[in-house]
């Protein structure tokens, strides 16, 4: 990932016409984020809505409890490193303003990689996070994907996850996983401030 995201288009009528209805009400341009206009309640409702693989799993698993199950992961693996835990909880919210893509897909599509890299970005810069994105996040993320396949998904040729990973708790209904990712954002931040 690179250090500075790719610059966003130039304005023209185009580039305005980009933007998507949050769930506040808020508009959000998806081509020219800014930080200023990130907000964490339309980022826990979004992902708390969206469910992980596509929908391909078994039960209903959302974007946003995933989230909130990374940031614990990295909580544990690295005690007091309280940016990488917020990074965790935050590394997929370009995913509640321009949707998920799956990640053969996205390979194919350089410039969906580029529009979620801006919308990181913009994350990054509205929480205080280092930019880029840690690669111990990265892991975390890939590391609990494979005990999510694990436990979601029909058998298939999906890596074993690491002991670490930990237990697969049953998938928080969508209403509970924003309650939970909202929780952990206030958890985080006040540790962070001390």
């Amino acid at each position: 990932m690179n250090k500075t995201p790719p610059p966003a288009a130039a304005s023209s009528p185009a580039t305005a016409a980009c933007h998507v209805q949050t769930f506040s009400g808020r508009h959000f341009n998806v081509l020219e984020p800014r930080a200023a206009d990130i907000r964490i309640e339309d980022a826990a409702h979004g992902l708390s809505m969206q469910c992980r693989f596509n929908g391909m799993t078994r039960l209903f698993y959302s974007v946003g409890d995933h989230s909130v199950r990374v940031a614990d992961l990295l909580e544990r693996r690295h005690p007091g490193h309280h940016d990488l835990a917020m990074w965790g909880l935050l590394h997929d919210v370009s995913e509640a303003y321009v949707g998920d893509c799956v990640r053969p897909v996205k390979r194919q599509l350089p410039a969906f990689a580029e529009i979620e890299d801006r919308i990181q970005h913009a994350v990054a810069e509205a929480f205080g996070l280092p930019w880029p994105m840690p690669r111990e996040v990265h892991a975390a993320d890939n590391d609990l994907l494979a005990l999510e396949a694990k436990h979601l998904m029909s058998p298939g040729d999906w890596a074993e996850p690491p002991l670490d990973a930990g237990h697969f708790a049953p998938p928080r209904p969508p209403e509970e996983a924003k309650v939970a990712f909202l929780s952990a954002f206030h958890r985080l931040s006040a540790k962070r401030s001390h």
